[in-house]
């Protein structure tokens, strides 16, 4: 498979950026739940197959693999207007509140099931 000229300045810019060098500029890419995908895809009235990552052209993917224990599917404990709480495969369960950011808003609940 040959890589674009596009793809060859992102990976450029990637491996100057991990080496600690200086890139032509900082990568730029970010994390998209997927709740924010199927609304950001209703209101831009983008296809089902659309993804912001190649609409914004970003320079990298991320990607988090399942590093739970167990596998298995996370479990609703609770949903409402206000937040919404999951129980992981490590048995956690994790609060996130719509009113804040998500840097503020996802909380583990310690107690034990």
């Amino acid at each position: 498979m040959e890589r674009t000229s596009n793809c060859l300045s992102k990976l450029d810019r990637m491996n100057k950026a991990l080496r600690h060098e200086e890139p032509d500029r900082v990568p730029i890419s970010d994390f998209f739940w997927g709740s924010f995908v199927k609304r950001w895809r209703e209101d831009l009235k983008l296809p089902d197959s659309a993804e912001p990552y190649s609409y914004y052209d970003l320079d990298w993917i991320v990607t988090t693999p399942d590093m739970d224990p167990l596998i298995r599917q996370f479990e609703t404990v609770r949903e409402n207007n206000e937040e919404v709480v999951v129980k992981t495969g490590f048995l956690a369960k994790i609060r996130k509140r719509f009113e804040f950011p998500i840097q503020a808003s996802l909380i583990i609940l310690l107690d034990v099931f």
